[in-house]
């Protein structure tokens, strides 16, 4: 596989926290007006999958136990030696992880067009703001590019006596800042956070980047198919490419969204994503420059469009679908502390403001309702607000949600610049009490302080560079003081940020290189930050049983919310609720075990059973479903029946052969009608496919299961 190594980046942030791992395992890196997105490369472990196949079809079963030779275990010369290096030499010994697939995005200029936002408002027939502007001709409202004339009617003035308050003539700015609300802000980037999973398209996540116009704008995959690499690099698998990425949507300044004030225009200074919720569900809170907090309901959903064509090519089965994305705001409440506001000019004022102090707790599910605390900052104040969601929430409708009228704790403490907080994810059990745990950082700026044992030689910090002496070394009034000078390192490392992989078992850090001996010379073309890594070596290769079980027992706390009971600290193994993408990427870097389904097949028979997930559940119950379809499948060229194997191919006995989906077992005999995982290289038939294989009595149950779903196999997502 490919090594970790120290990307180099020609950009430095003007801000903290400028790094971030997706649930998938892609880094979003913010510079000063831009961000880069880098997208993981997984190996291809299609012949080792098959290898076992075979082996368990064969005289024996099972996986081999620790202390199996190379030839028993399936090894080969393109299994990797403990250090993760190819045991012979090919190109890719030069290549490292998210050396390829990159995304640099700028996202200060051009300011972001009103017009992203069209869509939401017809999603929900309702009448869009800009009317005029929506009327436009020959100009693309959902993109934001610089070739846009500005000649158009987005730039005109409203009608007398027909403005909204938000109408074109306004000019740029929002809020009440003295800069920020007159449009005069560079529009630096000012935070960045990866939604949860299963929000976009294909399950992916999207990003989220609010710069300092007040404009938070949402990056993702469009309705486009082709966002993946033509043709895998030697021994690895397809991988995204960030192609496809469109502003998908905004909030802030000029963008509203239904549910919001059209009158107003509104300066955002920070946001967070709640915990994962379902599929294509999320909740996104933001807060202004006046304290005020917004929840925003956001959805993404599919919806048949006959109109488009079954593809250019004569044969051939392309998707009908169209993405739509449902956000209104829900619910908004005033995030105020018990101070009263400080004059600047005050002789004792010490400032405060953050851009991370939303955070969302984890999830807490009783019965009917699930349950969390959305924390927010305020001047030398943190505050918890209860949020309840009441279910089910049905995918496509807004949420019955809940915000409590007060706070349901908040404590007084000194928070400079930058002050955030964080939760941990899980849900601790004593007694009959449920209580999440978190930690409070109270900002300031950066510093390093050295103190002796004795408190009588402490610094002088009045700056008596006398006082620095050694008196034994005085030997007369009139003689000079000899100073011990301590050495000096020529360089300084100034970190922008730390991030934690999924699992918890790979650390990014975003440092810069700076001299601490003479002045720094250059313009922005010398401006340059690195991104550092820190990883676990692999685990050693052993049953899977064995595998499965250690990573119960010592692999760390869980990701995702789990209820434990506090008494024994006994939390169950969190490699289940990990996306398949994050444990391979885990099994990588981070010490994690193989993962069911790529480093060897589900069916193992010396797999852990307790180790299934509802994913893996829910492809047992497909499998049944599909039995009798499998049962009765012939061939489309010559009618005999598709009973033959040869390994990841189904064919009929005049030698017909075609690949199989990996979620039925069927054979895909219709070109263009599969889908690609990501993590382990199959491919899936698409939902509408399947569907039509199936009797008109059970067709919902297959839609239900498959949906816009996960690979069958292994559980990943697709990349088309």
């Amino acid at each position: 596989f490919l090594p970790l190594r120290e990307i180099t980046i020609n950009s430095r942030p003007l801000i903290r926290r400028a790094i971030q791992f997706s649930c998938d395992g892609e880094i979003a890196v913010a510079a000063d007006d831009s961000v880069h997105v880098f997208v993981p490369e997984f190996p291809d472990l299609s012949k080792r999958r098959e290898r076992i196949k075979a082996r368990m079809s064969g005289l024996q079963y099972g996986i081999p136990a620790n202390g199996s030779s190379a030839a028993d275990d399936g090894s080969s010369d393109e299994d990797h030696d403990e250090e993760g290096g190819s045991k012979k030499y090919t190109h890719q010994a030069i290549r490292a992880q998210y050396s390829e697939g990159s995304k640099h995005m700028p996202v200060s200029f051009p300011p972001l067009d009103p017009r992203v936002n069209r869509e939401l408002f017809t999603a929900q027939n309702i009448p869009f703001p800009y009317e005029g502007a929506a009327g436009a001709e020959g100009q693309d409202a959902d993109s934001n590019d610089e070739s846009a004339g500005s000649d158009d009617a987005y730039e005109s003035e409203d009608e007398e006596g027909e403005s909204t308050g938000l109408g074109a003539h306004r000019p740029f700015g929002a809020g009440y800042g003295p800069i920020t609300g007159v449009g005069s802000s560079m529009n630096h980037v000012v935070c960045v956070g990866w939604s949860p999973s299963g929000l976009g398209v294909n399950r992916r996540p999207i990003l989220g980047v609010l710069t300092g116009s007040g404009t938070l704008a949402m990056f993702g995959d469009g309705s486009e198919v082709g966002n993946i690499l033509p043709r895998a690099n030697e021994g690895m698998l397809q991988r995204r490419e960030l192609t496809s990425w469109i502003v998908l949507w905004g909030l802030g300044e000029r963008l509203v969204v239904p549910g919001q004030q059209t009158d107003v225009s509104e300066y955002l200074r920070g946001f967070a994503w709640a915990r994962e919720i379902a599929p294509g569900q999320a909740l996104l809170a933001t807060v202004n420059d006046v304290d005020e907090v917004a929840v925003v309901s956001v959805q993404c959903v599919y919806t048949a469009d006959d109109t488009k064509a079954k593809g250019n090519r004569s044969f051939g089965s392309e998707p009908r679908e169209d993405v739509v994305w449902l956000v209104r705001e829900v619910a908004r409440f005033k995030a105020e502390g018990p101070h009263e506001p400080s004059n600047p000019l005050d002789p004792d004022y010490v400032p405060c403001g953050t851009s991370f102090g939303l955070k969302w707790g984890p999830w807490l599910q009783t019965g009917d309702t699930r349950t969390c605390v959305l924390s927010f900052i305020d001047r030398s104040y943190v505050g918890f607000r209860k949020v309840t969601i009441r279910e089910p929430w049905i995918r496509g409708k807004l949420p019955k949600i809940e915000i409590g009228r007060k706070d349901a704790y908040g404590m007084c403490v000194h928070l400079s610049t930058d002050s955030f907080v964080e939760f941990e994810d899980a849900i601790w059990t004593h007694d009959s009490v449920r209580s999440c745990r978190g930690l409070i950082a109270a900002g300031g700026s950066e510093g390093s302080v050295s103190q002796s044992d004795d408190d009588e030689d402490d610094m002088d910090l009045d700056g008596d560079l006398d006082s620095l002496a050694d008196e034994e070394n005085v030997t007369g009034a009139g003689q000079a003081t000899v100073l011990e000078i301590p050495e000096v390192h020529p360089h300084r490392f100034r970190l922008h940020g730390i991030t934690l992989s999924p699992g918890g078992g790979v650390s990014a850090v975003l440092v810069s290189n700076h001299n601490t001996q003479h002045p720094e010379r250059g313009g922005w073309h010398t401006v340059r930050s690195s991104v550092l890594f820190g990883h676990k070596p692999r685990r050693p290769r052993q049953a899977q049983q064995q595998d499965d079980q250690a990573a119960a027992s010592d692999y760390g706390l869980p990701i995702d919310p789990q209820v434990m009971i506090m008494d024994n600290h006994t939390p169950t193994s969190e490699q289940t609720h990990l996306t398949t993408e994050a444990k391979l990427f885990e099994n990588l870097y981070g010490g994690g075990p193989e993962v069911r389904g790529v480093h060897y097949p589900a069916s193992s028979p010396d797999a852990n059973t307790d180790d299934v997930d509802s994913n893996s559940g829910d492809a047992h119950t497909l499998r049944h479903l599909f039995a009798p379809a499998l049962a009765t499948q012939t061939c489309d060229l010559c009618g005999l029946a598709m009973d033959l194997r040869r390994g990841s191919l189904s064919g009929c006995r005049n030698g017909h052969f075609f690949g199989t989906c990996a979620t039925s077992g069927l054979a895909v005999q219709t070109p263009g009608a599969t889908r690609s995982c990501g993590a382990c290289g199959l491919r899936t038939m698409r939902a509408e496919v399947l569907v039509a294989k199936m009797p008109k009595e059970r067709r919902e149950e297959v839609r239900r299961l498959v949906g816009e779903g996960l690979c069958g196999a292994c559980g990943g997502k697709f990349l088309s």
